[in-house]
């Protein structure tokens, strides 16, 4: 007997809307293996696409890639490294190939 797989949307947390606390970022990468994108590609046009808040850090801290207007009075680069919370921002580390070691950060709301 075959099983069949559920939608992503079916699952919880697999919303593409969804950004999470959550390590295990689940729809982001399925997303991006399906259209041959970077999780970070993913990430910022989902931002493009739903019209809401994202940005993703690189690794080293180095460059901030975001898209919409509402981060001037966020501390990215401390948020993503962890030195600083809040709670209208949801944060991700991402992982795998080029992605290893960004974070994605969505603003809640």
């Amino acid at each position: 007997m075959s099983r069949r797989p559920r939608s992503a949307s079916s699952r919880p947390g697999t919303n593409p809307g969804d950004l999470t606390d959550s390590p295990n970022y689940h729809h982001l990468r399925p997303i991006a293996k399906t259209f041959g994108l970077s999780q970070t590609a993913t990430q910022l046009r989902l931002a493009e696409v739903l019209g809401d808040e994202r940005a993703v850090v690189t690794a080293n801290h180095a460059n901030v890639l975001v898209r919409g207007r509402g981060w001037g009075s966020v501390p990215v680069l401390r948020i993503a490294a962890g030195q600083a919370r809040r709670p209208d921002v949801a944060k991700v580390t991402l992982r795998g190939g080029i992605d290893e070691g960004r974070v994605a950060l969505r603003r809640r709301g």
